[in-house]
């Protein structure tokens, strides 16, 4: 093959690895800001007291987390397609940099990854404290249900090991 032709096949597959990629960050930008956006109405669900609306929040975040791990295995895939054309790459950035030594165009997907970059920091932020405050509150109302079980007494936590029954809330059994 003629040089120059060699030339424009590394192009034309230059092009299809950009075309895919761009198309996967668009998809990942927008279900990002659609989790993020469902992330904040979850932290302001966790101040109020509607079950249900949290309930159907979770159902939501679970598809997005589905949607996310579909976009994680198609950048894989475009990874692996990459390599296949001779762009080897492990990661999109490295990828589009290598792809702009070549002298294709792609200042406009390195923004767009440093802004998923950018909303994937939050969404975990929220996801972190989101999570905080689920254990907090676990605790709290496993405190309050333990309170309900022993009639309103508090066993005495001498040991670091379980909880003794009590008898009256008081150091010494009356009955020794």
């Amino acid at each position: 093959m003629h040089p120059s032709g060699a030339r424009q096949v590394r192009a034309e597959s230059a092009a299809t690895v950009l075309d895919s990629i761009r198309l996967l960050l668009q998809k990942l930008a927008e279900t990002q800001q659609a989790f993020l956006e469902l992330l904040h109405e979850k932290s302001e669900e966790l101040r109020s007291p509607r079950a249900a609306h949290m309930r159907e929040l979770v159902r939501r975040e679970q598809l997005f987390v589905q949607q996310l791990s579909g976009l994680e295995q198609r950048r894989a895939d475009i990874l692996a397609e990459a390599v296949q054309r001779g762009f080897s790459s492990g990661t999109l950035r490295g990828l589009l940099q290598r792809l702009s030594a070549e002298g294709q165009k792609t200042n406009d997907l390195l923004t767009l990854v440093k802004s998923c970059e950018g909303v994937a920091v939050q969404i975990r932020q929220l996801s972190w404290t989101q999570w905080i405050v689920a254990q907090r509150a676990s605790a709290y109302f496993k405190s309050i249900l333990e309170l309900i079980a022993n009639h309103g007494q508090k066993s005495p936590d001498y040991s670091h090991g379980a909880q003794r029954p009590t008898v009256g809330g008081a150091i010494l059994d009356a009955s020794a």
